[in-house]
């Protein structure tokens, strides 16, 4: 199918080095000795803003309603709509002094943090060690307006959230569906060193998330009412890559998978314990071999699984007493040749039949859930890799993560297959590079494509701790299949897998 040309966008390199959050204020100091406007902050923070930021003596200014649209989209002049963000995303992400990008530009100290350039406010002398203490407090401390108020925390329960694993930062970034900016980071993992989160799956009911680790030896169980980790459990002494999980239908189960050592763990989500396993450091053999993505039956009792190299699935139940070797593509069943590469597996809404992204080939395999057997393949983009599905319209999307662009200055796509026809409907050349994650959000009728950006033109502006490089997420409309706004919104370093809360 011919590839449709997108409406947007891509910014040239050099564009991209001169668009900073703060860009474009060049207006003169607002004078200490006029009132300052309430903007709803806590007083402390309020005089600081409204003196720096917002106002002058003309009612111009840089943050505020006559000079936002040249300074990122972002307004300050009130608390809201310092939650709205930039065009970049989101300012400042409560509770988080090393992530909000606010405070890398307003800081002058090493020994405080990051440093962003330009300075700001620009062209003005830096704010004192004081105030910017006062404002990094304050995020501390949740970021509240002057009656306490924190953003993004009313409706804890019914709050529609998209999850987003960061791999270099182990952080998992939490993206309210409502203002589309982050609202949460979530520092996860035990270990001082980087554990690479890689998975996260969210519970059936949105009440929990899960999360395992590439490099690290616990799955983490975070509440999605709080964003905090309530719940974990040690499952190896290292040696594995935790890399794919799956939770049941119901809820009450997890089972996690070891692309290292082909080893599995069952466990109970209530008090985070293992039912049942495959490989141990006493008995390291299994009968699996670099498993990876999983999909189940309702009742859960019947598990399929990939094996990443080869052309082969699994098809298993939880106990592990039965083990079905499943072939593809009607060869003989092998785990070293790539010649599919199954990466990600995913039942239609009615369980009839299973779709594989199978990178090596650059297609999608779609096989009969009740026979196994093939029954048609869907060319798409080079490394197909994540899927996600739409329960109000008829699509399974796919990231493509090293497919060739029609953009300038990106890689890869995203292919829209109709499950019910298995015709491929559209493939989405957007600002991407190298797409991974992707959610659907069927109650704000979006979609989320997350872009790793590894080794990608873009530098971002949260001065992240590894190689410097913010990934991004996209909005789509699930309606048009069209962007949604025109805005990449910046994530950390490399970011990964991504899952709605409420499906």
């Amino acid at each position: 199918m011919k590839r449709s040309l997108p409406r947007l966008w891509v910014i040239s390199l050099s564009l991209i080095s001169l668009l900073f959050f703060f860009l474009a204020c060049k207006h003169q100091r607002y004078e200490p000795d006029i009132a300052v406007g309430d903007g709803s902050y806590p007083p402390e923070v309020n005089k600081i803003i409204m003196l720096h930021c917002t106002a002058t003596p003309q009612g111009g200014g840089c943050h505020n309603a006559y000079g936002y649209v040249n300074s990122a989209g972002l307004r300050l002049d009130t608390w809201n709509y310092m939650f709205e963000g930039t065009r970049h995303g989101a300012v400042v992400v409560p509770f988080d002094t090393l992530y909000s990008p606010l405070l890398h530009f307003i800081n002058i100290d090493s020994n405080l943090g990051s440093i962003g350039l330009p300075t700001m406010p620009y062209n003005q002398k830096p704010l004192s060690r004081t105030d910017f203490l006062s404002i990094r407090n304050w995020v501390a401390r949740g970021a509240p307006d002057k009656n306490g108020i924190i953003p993004f925390a009313a409706n804890p329960g019914t709050r529609q959230k998209i999850y987003i694993t960061n791999q270099a930062q182990d952080v998992v970034s939490v993206v309210d569906a409502s203002s589309q900016v982050i609202m949460r980071n979530i520092p996860v993992g035990v270990s001082p060193a980087i554990e690479s989160p890689h998975c996260i799956r969210v519970s059936p009911d949105g009440q929990y998330a899960y999360v395992c680790f590439l490099g690290g030896d616990d799955v983490q169980k975070i509440d999605t009412k709080t964003d905090q980790v309530v719940g974990q459990i040690k499952i190896s002494n290292g040696g594995s890559q935790w890399n794919v999980l799956l939770i049941s239908p119901d809820g009450t189960k997890i089972m996690v998978s070891d692309l290292a050592r082909g080893w599995m763990r069952l466990i109970r989500t209530a008090d985070m314990q293992v039912l049942t396993f495959v490989g141990s450091d006493d008995n390291p053999i299994s009968p699996f071999t670099s498993p990876h993505g999983m999909a189940s039956l309702p009742g859960f009792d019947t598990l399929y699984m990939t094996g990443q190299y080869g052309n082969t699935v699994f098809k298993f139940t939880p106990d592990f007493r039965f083990i079905k070797y499943i072939s593809i593509d009607g060869n003989p069943s092998n785990y070293n040749t790539a010649t599919r590469d199954p990466h990600e597996i995913m039942l239609s809404p009615d369980n009839s039949k299973y779709f594989l992204t199978c990178e090596a080939s650059a297609e999608v395999r779609v096989m009969d859930a009740h026979a196994d057997t093939l029954i048609k393949v869907i060319p798409v983009g080079t490394k197909p890799q994540e899927m996600a599905l739409s329960h109000t319209k008829p699509y399974l999307f796919v990231t493509c993560m090293e497919d060739n662009s029609t953009v300038p200055g990106a890689k890869g796509s995203v292919a829209v297959i109709n499950y019910q026809t298995l015709q491929l409907v559209k493939t989405i050349d957007g600002p991407f590079w190298q797409p991974h994650g992707i959610a659907v959000d069927d109650e704000n009728g979006t979609f989320y494509v997350v872009s790793t950006n590894i080794g990608g033109p873009f530098s971002g502006h949260n001065h992240t701790k590894s190689n410097g490089k913010s990934g991004w997420y996209s909005i789509y409309d699930l309606n048009t299949l069209e962007p949604s706004s025109n805005s990449q919104f910046e994530l950390l370093s490399q970011p990964y897998s991504a899952d709605s809360r409420m499906k």
